[in-house]
């Protein structure tokens, strides 16, 4: 092959590799069933503006922490919500959803889009049928500097009556969610997975000279992918 058919061939084949990335998007995430929670992208705000509706702040221990209600900072839509830990010897503080009903003996997952500075903790709040409080871990988070979906499960216990998820920062630091998810684990949201894409002309190895057409094909698990 002349050099100059060479540089031909890597323009049109990277011309091909930054037309094609843009139009390949990661599976959208979506719930195939019932999401509990009332207002899982906050877009809708409260009384005050100030916060989204049907969500609380709580914090606990020794420490100053600070929660904004974010907007066009978002995962999907233009609103998120952020707590951001200042000082802290001990305790916690989050962003939670109104506790909802659950059922006793039935598996739940939980699942929300997240960024933040440092490592952080899942851990749901059960209310019983008597009223007593009870708390089970589901996940530790590493920190993630863009939004990352995490996701866990828990069986509720037999005398469950209600419950919310704590996303909690118990460092110092920031901590940013949007997107929940929380209902019964067979009607969870897919987890989000790239699709592949592969060159299938020219082949492997293939000696080529002068112009070539270049074709690929795109496949995705868990959504179709609009076009290559």
């Amino acid at each position: 092959m002349h050099m100059s058919g060479l540089k031909k061939l890597l323009l049109v084949f990277l011309a091909f590799i930054l037309m094609a990335v843009p139009l390949i998007p990661l599976v959208k995430v979506a719930a195939v069933g019932t999401n509990l929670v009332s207002n899982p992208s906050v877009e809708t705000a409260g009384s005050p503006t100030t916060s989204p509706q049907d969500w609380l702040t709580d914090q606990w221990g020794t420490n100053t922490a600070s929660f904004q209600y974010v907007t066009n900072d978002a995962m999907t839509g233009q609103k998120s919500v952020k707590t951001t830990m200042n000082t802290r010897s001990s305790g916690d503080a989050k962003w939670y959803f109104k506790p909802v009903t659950v059922t006793p003996g039935q598996s739940y997952t939980y699942s929300t889009y997240y960024k933040s500075t440092v490592a952080t903790e899942i851990v749901a709040e059960i209310t019983s049928t008597t009223g007593a409080l009870s708390y089970k871990s589901i996940k530790s988070p590493a920190k993630s500097a863009s939004w990352v979906q995490t996701s866990g499960t828990l069986t509720m216990p037999t005398n469950a009556k209600t419950a919310t998820i704590f996303h909690v920062i118990n460092k110092v630091g920031w901590l940013q969610t949007d997107d929940v998810f929380f209902g019964l684990t067979s009607t969870a949201p897919p987890v989000a997975v790239a699709p592949t894409v592969s060159i299938t002309k020219p082949t492997t190895n293939a000696i080529v000279a002068g112009t070539q057409t270049i074709t690929a094909t795109a496949a995705s698990s868990g959504a179709s992918v609009a076009g290559v």
